[in-house]
């Protein structure tokens, strides 16, 4: 039994994959939608905030009657809250990586890279970049990255390495384990969305890039 525990302990454990648990959804034809931000009760109350025709959204979760859901306008404003989940229908996912990502506070961009078949990734994200004080008294936090990477179907995973030469392919994302504060970033496109999650060591403190980014120009 000691035996057995042992080799256990010895086995690496695989994280979850954080950006595993979505799929793409399109409202139904029909009257607006609205977002029901708390669910539990006999008799969940909407809110003011609506989706109609059309609208393409991610969805995480499916519960009871209901679906969470996360709406991104093309200027990055974020709304996610739950909808009926017989007012929506689950759709292909196109794989178009490159062109402008936008979420509320961090935008990701993806064009051709300098070798053939990749693609070069640039992100710059902010903490405090809408607030005025932070502004005005120069608190606002900053973070960015560059790399060029392979993508492997709708997923992107890099890690950044400042010391590599330039034109040179980012190093896997599980490189240099030991670099507790490397940058790390995983990406996966999903239709008109791209889904991020980084380990939030891209930026100074409390900048982040993971989230639900939109498509805002195609390159």
């Amino acid at each position: 039994m000691m035996l057995a525990l042992a080799v256990a302990l010895l086995v690496p454990q695989t994280a979850a994959d954080p950006l595993a648990d979505a799929w793409l959804v399109q409202v139904r034809p029909g009257a607006k939608r609205p977002f029901f931000d708390d669910i539990e009760g006999a008799k969940p109350r909407p809110s003011r905030a609506y989706v109609v025709a059309g609208d393409m959204l991610v969805a995480s979760e499916v519960r009871g009657n209901f679906t969470s859901v996360t709406f991104v306008t093309p200027s990055g404003r974020t709304r996610s809250g739950w909808l009926e989940s017989t007012g929506l229908i689950r759709i292909a996912e196109a794989k178009i990586w490159q062109g402008v990502w936008k979420a509320w506070e961090s935008e990701i961009k993806l064009a051709p890279g300098r070798i053939r078949g990749t693609l070069h990734v640039e992100g710059s994200a902010t903490w405090g970049g809408h607030d005025p004080e932070r502004i005005a008294r120069g608190g606002v936090h900053v973070g960015e990255f560059g790399v060029d990477v392979r993508a492997n179907g709708d997923r992107i995973a890099f890690s950044v390495d400042e010391g590599a030469g330039a034109g040179a392919l980012a190093p896997l994302f599980g490189d240099a384990p030991e670099e507790t504060y490397r940058c790390r970033v995983q990406l996966r496109v999903l239709g008109p969305y791209l889904l991020a999650h980084d380990n939030n060591a891209c930026g100074g403190a409390n900048v982040s890039f993971t989230g639900t980014y939109r498509l805002n120009a195609k390159r």
